[in-house]
């Protein structure tokens, strides 16, 4: 558990009580297998409840190692970037990039802090590698490759991709760290993520059908996973998710139920809908809304707009 607004439970939960259970059940299978544990530098520092139970987890990875004799790995970690890290999650980066490509405004209180980041490709080409090791090794290890900037340096860089990244002609010499900086704003540039509510009914079953045809990606969801009454659910959805554009399939669709039950009627094919145009309008999201012949009756010969009054 890495988001800043989890709680100490939800920490501990998934930083301590989850290596216990893996352990626990490595050994009743009798499995003593090396393990790399990706930890974080908070883990050194103590400061807060995320870096404890880092530190609790560490310790029963050590204590593993040294009971069973078996190389194993703790790896603390600076801050990640790269592909697939989340907008408005846990990742600065991810979230500016986001908020850039989405015209939204870039926060940054100050440009002055100095951070260490280390790119996901290169933790994860070293994992590989580490694991296949058979000699014994120094349990904890620091990534090899740490790129050294400060906050203000990422926004001036990612202020310049914004303006630069469709020119064919653009070139990034002698800096590796804007260099893997630019691939993970082009991959975020260049990825479609769709949001299909409704996606168990008739029409979201079958756009789940063609979905196979496209690459784009798609987040078939229904009213276990969103909640389309809530705005704030919506929005963080959208956000976590880095959702480009939503088709809404969910509706009321009992017509003759709705009759007598125009309270949830209401709640879904009107109140609903206004929320998602919202969360829409507000972080530059296109909206596909399907609708109904019960509106209009389709005689009119000019397109319909928005202030037509129904039939």
């Amino acid at each position: 558990e890495v988001r800043p607004n989890s709680s100490g439970e939800e920490f501990k939960n998934s930083n301590v009580l989850l290596t216990s259970l893996i352990l626990e059940i490595l050994k009743k299978q009798n499995k003593i297998i090396p393990i790399l544990l990706a930890s974080s530098i908070h883990a050194q520092l103590l400061k807060n409840e995320y870096g404890k139970t880092k530190r609790e987890s560490e310790l029963l990875i050590e204590n593993y190692a040294k009971e069973y004799n078996i190389n194993c790995f703790i790896y603390r970690l600076p801050h990640v970037f790269g592909e697939e890290c989340k907008p408005n999650y846990n990742s600065v980066i991810s979230t500016w990039i986001y908020n850039s490509i989405n015209d939204l405004q870039i926060n940054c209180f100050d440009r002055s802090i100095e951070m260490q980041y280390v790119y996901v490709q290169d933790v994860v080409d070293e994992f590989l590698s580490i694991l296949e090791l058979k000699e014994s090794s120094e349990i904890y290890i620091a990534p090899k490759k740490i790129y050294q900037t400060t906050l203000g340096e990422v926004v001036d860089f990612i202020d310049e991709f914004k303006v630069n990244v469709l020119n064919d002609e653009y070139k990034i010499v002698n800096n590796e760290f804007k260099e893997k900086l630019f691939q993970t704003y082009q991959d975020y540039l260049n990825r479609i993520n769709i949001l299909v509510t409704g996606s168990n009914g008739q029409l979201g079953s079958e756009i789940k059908e063609l979905s196979k045809e496209y690459s784009y990606n798609f987040f078939f969801t229904n009213r276990s996973n969103i909640d389309i009454t809530s705005k704030e659910n919506i929005k963080d959805f959208c956000q976590t998710n880095n959702i480009n554009a939503i088709i809404n399939c969910a509706g009321y669709t009992a017509v003759d139920k709705a009759e007598s039950d125009e309270i949830n009627a209401d709640l879904i094919n009107r109140k609903a809908v206004k929320k998602l145009a919202l969360v829409c309008q507000e972080l530059n999201i296109k909206l596909i809304h399907i609708s109904t012949d019960y509106v209009f009756d389709g005689k009119n010969f000019k397109p319909y707009i928005e202030y037509c009054i129904e039939d």
